[in-house]
């Protein structure tokens, strides 16, 4: 008796029967090229077929010696593997109504009395077989959905993992570039407000021009790094509600000095009644002051500067920043918000700028679902001009009063503060070091030094501190863990802590003061600012 399989891609259909004739009648009933009839002559030998192979459908004798039919089909159904196998039994001698109950009984789907009509047979073969069929593809399609989703959860956590390695890199960078940059700010800072003695005016112009390009590095570094981690999806928007003639009023007052410098002026025609508008206020001035930046580095002594505010469009404000200056080719329009784009290199680089202006304002705008575009004739000037959506979705409660503090205008005097206050100065790297002893040491405070988190906060148990520098990135334990521990402790709880960080970005403010920093100040740090600081909380 042929018991073995065929290696082709026919469906197999398994017929048990202890006589061969019989066998051989459902073969010639049931014979097809898609079919490949597998017939054995015992229980056994259909339970043995079973373990080894897959069928679409059991045709069972019911009386054969051994195991009979009903027995058989009771194994069948007790194993995993085989428990949904459709099952008919075929019979010629038991076909009592109590027997037909006992073959449904054990899940077959059909119960079939010899003889047999062969075109009904042929009919329920046929239609188990589709069914056979399409259960087999809808398995190979929930099997192929199975693998694309694995592959998109693993391409997901790739991304995910590539996501923090960049914010972790972009984080170092900061902090690498902005370390040495703190000394070399710091230190000019020092000398150019003359603390420790005068300077003849060959000195304080070096010391200026250091400064200047100390200030442009750090411009290029900040702007490279804003626009990381744009393009890496990790700034967000915090929206409030603010007046545009108002923001626009304030910026231009910052940099009325760079008017004044090429005796520019500037005029502003802003819509009467224009609505308020919900938005990122400190990164829309950034865009306002981009644009201005590049026009007047671009317009001549005596040109002019407009701004005009409109609503040309339901829903959105439009902003043109327009000058007198030299114009840009038409064929450089489409790359003038690319990122280090010159259209005349050596001109450019004499002008000055990082480079990188317009590719963040672009970015800045494009983050508010905003349109920034210029229109430019060589020789008569250019209109930059970006649109606005007047609501983005307000943030978390307080992040607008956050919003409006950050983008107040700085008082520029210098407050003093009082003498001989006990400040403790967690700071491990040398030169930042010096940098603020030197710093503090102009209001002759008194200052213990601590190399790392560890031996902060295990002197301030020796000491009693008014305010403590707490540097964030130091060996042993960092400023955060060193933070977490001072604040632990009840005589500590008030005591004033000022995070000093080269991270940039309110990510790590908002770490530093979740830490129980009081504020922080970023690296590098200036004397005024510093001094601010400090007259803030000790009195």
């Amino acid at each position: 008796m042929n018991n073995t399989m065929q290696s082709d891609q026919r469906i197999n259909i398994l017929l048990v029967d202890d006589r061969p004739e019989n066998l051989q009648a459902l073969e010639g009933v049931l014979e097809s090229p898609e079919l490949n009839l597998v017939k054995v002559l015992s229980g056994e030998d259909a339970l043995r077929q079973l373990l080894k192979h897959d069928f679409a459908l059991i045709l069972l004798d019911v009386r054969m010696p051994g195991l009979d039919g009903f027995q058989t089909a009771e194994l069948i159904q007790g194993r995993e593997k085989t428990r949904n196998v459709p099952i008919i039994f075929v019979t010629a001698e038991y076909k009592s109504i109590e027997h037909v109950i006992q073959g449904y009984a054990l899940h077959a789907i059909d119960y079939i009395v010899k003889p047999f009509n062969r075109q009904i047979l042929k009919a329920k073969v046929s239609v188990l077989v589709e069914l056979y069929k399409n259960r087999k593809q809808v398995e190979q399609q929930a099997e192929q959905l199975h693998k694309s989703i694995q592959h998109i959860e693993k391409a997901n956590l790739r991304l995910q993992e590539a996501e923090s390695a960049r914010s972790r890199f972009l984080s170092s960078m900061s902090h690498e570039l902005r370390t040495p940059l703190n000394g070399i700010l710091g230190f000019t800072d020092l000398l150019s407000e003359q603390f420790f003695g005068p300077l003849n005016e060959k000195q304080l112009t070096y010391v200026n021009q250091i400064d200047s390009s100390g200030k442009h590095l750090l411009d290029l570094i900040n702007d490279l790094l804003d626009m990381a981690k744009i393009d890496a999806g990790a700034v967000e928007l915090e929206p409030s509600k603010f007046n545009i003639a108002e923001a626009i009023q304030t910026t231009t007052t910052m940099m009325k000095m760079l008017f004044k410098k090429k005796n520019i002026t500037l005029a502003t025609m802003i819509e009467p009644e224009l609505p308020d508008i919900t938005a990122d206020l400190r990164k829309c001035k950034q865009v306002i002051i981009n644009l201005l930046s590049n026009a007047v580095k671009f317009t001549p002594e005596d040109g002019r500067i407009e701004i005009r505010v409109t609503m040309p469009w339901n829903g959105f404000l439009k902003i043109e920043v327009s000058d007198t200056g030299i114009g840009i080719e038409k064929d450089q329009t489409e790359k003038i918000f690319s990122e280090f784009h010159q259209a005349d290199r050596v001109r450019d680089e004499q002008l000055g700028g990082t480079g990188l202006g317009l590719a963040l304002a672009k970015r800045l705008v494009e983050l508010h679902l905003g349109e920034i575009n210029v229109e430019s004739e060589v020789g008569k000037g250019s209109v930059f001009w970006f649109s606005l959506p007047l609501n983005t979705p307000q943030p978390e409660e307080g992040a607008q009063e956050q919003a409006q503090k950050a983008s107040e205008p700085k008082e520029e005097t210098v407050p003093s503060t009082g003498h001989g206050f006990r400040i403790l100065v967690a700071e491990d790297n040398d030169t930042n070091l010096k940098m603020v002893l030197d710093m503090l040491s102009v209001q002759e405070h008194e200052v213990i030094v601590a190399r790392n988190g560890q031996e902060a906060v295990d002197l301030a148990k020796q000491h009693k501190f008014d305010l403590i520098l707490m540097d964030m990135r130091m060996p042993v334990m960092d400023g955060l863990e060193a933070t977490r521990r001072l604040r632990e402790m009840p005589e500590l709880e008030d005591i004033p802590i000022i995070a000093l960080t080269a991270s940039a970005g309110t990510e790590a403010a908002e770490e530093q003061i979740a830490a129980g920093c009081t504020e922080h100040l970023a690296k590098p740090i200036r004397t005024k600012e510093l001094f601010e600081a400090l007259a803030r909380y000790l009195k």
